[in-house]
């Protein structure tokens, strides 16, 4: 998970009354107004089109994968930009319903040395992209050095209530969540699912300042336990006012299903993921409250979520692959996007026992039934241990092919090896000792 950000100041400031006793709940409605605000404010940004040009390179990267694996075009760019897009606009909505309603505040989050040390951790291992890493050393380092000055409790809050977006967003999958792959996996070949996702994410956050009590009797009143995590007590005279700031930001998630199917498998993520960011979201908030728990927070932060991908892998990997060949049938690990097939109906784990009469055990089999298809077709599918009879149609001048993914065969498919670790380092080490050894042959 990573973030990029980039704010400016909003017109409409609403304010903490303390004191007064008459504002007993959160104004939602006028939050969710704020919330959706950021919408409309993200279509004006440069940088917001520059996070939804890192989706759609993104989109293009797995397009091509698919192409290589496939032979075919199986990833519409367009279309998967599109709903990664409008998902991600939709869970900046919920985030920042999320950020308004804590009081979180951008003012103190050392963003400035954020992303340096997000780049940093990026070079040693792909997946410490994420502010969880750096937030938390950087944390810790305020706690143990005094440096860099940040407030630990903010910092460590944003970071729990990006990672409860991200489970919403995981969960919410979509068409293009889970891609099928080839994978080699401990010396077999094995069908499974890429899930590779990356949302643009437009925010609005709070930037906390004091102004005059005078100046604020038209604003938005605040309940007397806002905000639920505090900023610096006002000078005599004035009050605190936080004033909604938009800010960009973007979430990613990568995993594979192997061993469950692509739902089962985002099901436990999101899970894990929620338990993660409440334990984190409670740590910090403690944190106002028991400075002492800064610490705690902050080792939490990295090294709860280094545990979370290490669960998360453990829960995939402890049971058998279930997208493996089995001799004499003809498993669907997946269809081909908009091909007659998908159109027909046909879902992955299928087992095609026929064709149009045809006979199926194996790929060589399915080919010589498409050979002589007319332009309906009849597929004799077991599905969950139930025969069934699916039927489709090829369009005018389509080619006939069914567009079956079937599971990979080991020394004739493009395989995808599984990498506990993936070090940008180590891989450009690699690469200089081969260009030394080739220019040494």
């Amino acid at each position: 998970m990573s973030s990029a950000v980039r704010r400016r100041m909003h017109p409409s400031p609403y304010v903490s009354q303390k004191g007064g006793g008459r504002v007993l709940s959160l104004p939602f409605g006028d939050l969710f107004r704020l919330a959706a605000h950021s919408l409309l404010q993200a279509l004006f940004e440069p940088f917001f089109y520059l996070v939804v040009f890192m989706v759609y390179w993104q989109c293009r990267t797995l397009a091509e994968q698919q192409k290589s694996m496939f032979g075919r075009d199986n990833f519409p760019l367009l279309h998967a930009t599109v709903e990664f897009t409008v998902k991600g606009m939709l869970g900046g909505i919920f985030a920042s319903m999320l950020i308004l309603s804590t009081g979180l505040t951008i003012n103190d989050l050392g963003l400035v040395y954020l992303w340096p040390l997000a780049i940093l951790l990026l070079l040693i291992n792909a997946r410490f992209l994420c502010f969880a890493y750096a937030g938390g050393l950087l944390a810790l380092s305020n706690i143990i050095f005094g440096w860099p000055y940040l407030s630990v409790a903010h910092l460590l809050g944003l970071v729990a209530i990006l990672h409860v977006t991200e489970a919403f967003l995981v969960l919410s999958g979509g068409k293009f969540a889970s891609l099928p792959a080839y994978f080699y996996h401990k010396g077999q070949a094995v069908g499974g699912f890429s899930l590779t996702n990356f949302w643009p994410l437009p925010l609005m956050m709070a930037f906390a300042m004091s102004l005059p009590e005078a100046e604020v009797a038209s604003m938005l009143k605040m309940p007397d336990w806002y905000p639920l995590f505090p900023v610096a007590q006002p000078p005599a005279g004035q009050i605190s006012v936080l004033a909604p700031v938009p800010v960009i930001a973007a979430l990613g998630y990568g995993s594979v299903a192997l061993s469950r199917p692509p739902e089962a498998k985002r099901r436990i993520s999101a899970l894990l993921l929620f338990c993660y960011s409440l334990c984190l979201f409670i740590a910090a908030w403690l944190t106002t409250v028991y400075p002492w728990w800064g610490a705690v927070a902050a080792v939490l932060s990295f090294a709860g979520h280094e545990g979370l991908v290490y669960l998360d892998r453990r829960l995939e990997f402890q049971k058998a692959p279930i997208y493996t060949i089995e001799p004499g049938l003809f498993i669907v690990l997946d269809t081909i996007w908009q091909m007659p097939a998908q159109r027909a109906g046909v879902q992955r784990g299928d087992i095609i026992t026929q064709v149009n009469g045809w006979e199926i055990r194996d790929e060589y089999d399915l080919a010589d039934a498409t050979r002589f298809l007319a332009d309906s077709f009849t597929l004799k599918i077991l599905r969950k241990g139930k025969e069934i009879d699916v039927t489709g149609c090829f369009v005018p001048a389509e080619e006939k092919v069914l567009g079956i993914l079937r599971m990979p065969v080991m020394g004739r498919d493009v395989l995808l090896t599984m990498h506990s670790d993936y070090s940008l380092l180590k891989k450009g080490w690699r690469r200089l000792r081969k260009k030394g050894k080739a220019s040494e042959g």
